[in-house]
């Protein structure tokens, strides 16, 4: 069994959260209660690094995650944890998460031996740099997931002349920061977070994926050399997910056969949706090797 309960309540990300956010946590203690009913061999719980020092409620009294599992399934699992960056550990892109593996004591079997092992993390010039360039709201003919979503075209100015690593918030010309025009003068936009309008680097590894990718203006979204933002393919490869999954009924041979007027109302209606998706997900390589690895023990 695995469990990836939503973490509105622990993420730092999060910036509306309040103190009554631990009402969402209850979802954590919904999985705990799952495995005493279920019973499953193994199970893997995945969240935030701080997931474990959270508190929750369990029958009234609140306690810390970790806490909690432990009280409640020790006595007939033998359960490991571990803070690992899932870069190292069979993703491509920058994600550090907790891990929780628990397994049936009658197995013999230690929570340890089922982690994937440690690797060397890609650039993100390894992970999307064969993907094909894009010109101003281009679909890839071969790819229909390889994209270039639009934008107002005046914001363009803004990503244009920087180099890997820069945001447009260090342009020096106001008129080329992110910024609206009130009473015919320029406001510049608040820059909250530094990786906001950020063009990316290369020969870095990629960064943490967010459920806000179609636009500039969230978290680390710009292309290292386009005026864009990453497309679906490229967010598909930073997380792992097979080339080969489907977001919507159709096979990709079959997107890819469309009209362009026809790809383009497609896009509209599910892009957001894809991409919202994508960045709330587990990265699939990481649970690949542990699903390996638990297979392993039964050879």
């Amino acid at each position: 069994m695995i469990a990836t309960p939503p973490c509105q309540g622990m993420s730092v990300a999060n910036h509306k959260k309040s103190e009554t956010e631990i009402v969402r946590n209850s979802l954590v203690v919904e999985s705990i209660e799952m495995v005493k009913k279920i019973k499953p061999r193994y199970f893997v719980f995945e969240n935030v690094p701080a997931f474990l020092k959270t508190l929750c409620t369990l029958r009234g009294a609140e306690k810390p995650i970790g806490q909690a599992i432990n009280e409640e399934l020790s006595e007939f699992y033998e359960i490991g944890s571990k803070v690992i960056n899932f870069k190292n550990y069979g993703s491509n892109s920058s994600r550090t998460r907790t891990v929780v593996i628990g397994v049936s004591k009658d197995l013999n079997v230690l929570p340890e031996v089922l982690y994937p092992q440690f690797r060397e993390e890609k650039t993100l010039r390894e992970v999307i740099g064969h993907l094909p360039k894009l010109e101003w709201g281009e679909i890839n003919s071969n790819d229909f997931y390889h994209n270039f979503r639009v934008y107002r075209e005046e914001m363009r100015a803004w990503v244009h002349n920087l180099k890997e690593g820069e945001s447009a918030f260090d342009n020096e010309d106001d008129s080329l920061k992110p910024h609206k025009i009130v009473d015919g003068k320029i406001v510049v936009n608040t820059q909250k977070n530094g990786d906001k309008y950020k063009r990316q680097y290369w020969d870095k590894v990629a960064p943490c994926i967010h459920t806000r990718t179609d636009i500039f203006s969230s978290q680390n979204t710009v292309h290292p050399e386009e005026d864009r933002v990453f497309s679906i393919r490229e967010l598909m490869c930073m997380m792992s997910i097979p080339e080969s999954f489907k977001w919507v009924e159709k096979d990709l041979s079959e997107l890819n056969g469309l009209l362009d007027a026809e790809k383009r109302k497609l896009l509209k209606k599910e892009e957001l949706n894809i991409r919202q998706s994508i960045g709330e997900a587990v990265p699939t390589g990481v649970f690949r090797e542990i699903a390996k690895n638990i297979a392993h023990q039964y050879k």
